[in-house]
């Protein structure tokens, strides 16, 4: 794989050395399925799963060679900065990247994922972690996502037709990085959001959904740029066949 990555304009380089992985994994999980918990018509349903593996020539994205200068203005291209570092509009500082081969990677991690219904509204909750590292050096591998807790609470009304509720996501800090990519670190954030859907008839159902409500500023980790602030966005969808 290579190419120029649209923005920032930083170049990925090709690797024809690049070996297939090879992976050893151990894993286990408890699923729970009870129904009548707490009343006649509720039921709970959850999963948990612990892994470990441990992987041979681990394919991860490294930083390679110096840090230079590419536009900071979408559509220009990064040749416009050749001789220009600093100045206007070539003012983000990147490096090359490149998917490489680590000799020995650990990985493990649990996952974990529940909901209960009570038939009237519903409450779900999933997390994860997960920890991979080169066996060499420690370091932890740059694809690793951060950890991350949702849960959403949704309520049923008119006879079912009309479900409301709200969602909350909660992601960790993700600062530590392998030395060359330091630079992308991420501060922990959290986010609400708001959503309805309402069964106009069986065929017409209208949704609305308004996301990062509190309207915060934050930044996913891997991405260059900050994410939106609140965006709400409302659908009309119709089935023109049962089936």
């Amino acid at each position: 794989m290579q190419g120029l990555h649209p923005f920032p304009a930083f170049t990925i380089l090709p690797n024809p050395a690049l070996r297939p992985e090879v992976a050893r994994t151990v894993e286990g999980g408890v699923n729970l399925r009870a129904d009548a918990v707490m009343g006649p018509e509720d039921s709970l349903r959850a999963k948990l799963a612990v892994f470990d593996t441990a992987v041979d020539a681990f394919i991860d994205m490294q930083a390679v060679g110096p840090t230079y200068f590419v536009p900071a203005i979408p559509g220009i291209p990064a040749s416009a900065c050749s001789g220009r570092p600093g100045r206007f509009p070539c003012v983000i500082p990147v490096r090359s990247y490149q998917y490489r081969n680590i000799a020995r990677a650990d990985l493990s991690g649990v996952e974990l994922e529940g909901t209960y219904d009570w038939g009237r509204g519903f409450v779900s909750l999933a997390a994860t972690h997960i920890d991979g590292r080169d066996r060499a050096t420690r370091e932890s591998l740059l694809t690793v996502p951060p950890d991350r807790i949702g849960t959403t609470l949704g309520l049923r009304f008119l006879a079912d037709r009309l479900i409301v509720g709200t969602r909350l996501t909660l992601v960790d800090a993700r600062t530590d990085l392998p030395a060359g990519s330091r630079n992308r670190a991420t501060k922990a954030y959290g986010l609400v959001d708001l959503f309805a859907t309402y069964a106009v008839t069986d065929r017409v159902t209208a949704d609305v959904v308004v996301q990062n409500a509190l309207d915060r500023r934050y930044r996913q980790y891997r991405d260059a740029l900050a994410s939106p602030g609140l965006v709400a966005k409302a659908a009309l969808s119709i089935a023109f066949a049962t089936r």
